[in-house]
């Protein structure tokens, strides 16, 4: 995987009229006619990519998405452990027959 990024790029843009706001235009990077935004045309413009690290940024993504995890699979083991406590609380005394 290369870390080098280019300084511009090209990109193509789809003008729309906005389906909420009539009067509005939008731009997208795609036709949005399929979602209901009337296609108005395209151009392909030249942007400046913004300095940063790639690498560095994917790392930072990753790292969020595991504190996402972390949280989400935290929040399941304490319910599973509350459970757990609830259930061992319960004296199980199977119906018909006598304490021994």
């Amino acid at each position: 995987m290369s870390n080098s990024i280019p300084e511009t790029m090209k990109v193509e843009i789809h003008f729309h009229v906005d389906k909420y706001t009539p009067g509005k235009i939008q731009v997208f990077t795609s036709d949005m006619s399929n979602a209901g935004y009337p296609h108005l045309g395209k151009d392909t413009v030249i942007v400046a990519v913004p300095e940063c690290d790639p690498v560095k940024a994917e790392i930072d993504m990753l790292e969020t998405k595991a504190d996402q995890v972390r949280r989400e699979m935290g929040s399941q083991l304490h319910n599973i452990e509350q459970r757990i406590k609830e259930l061992a609380a319960i004296e199980y005394k199977p119906e018909g027959r006598d304490s021994e």
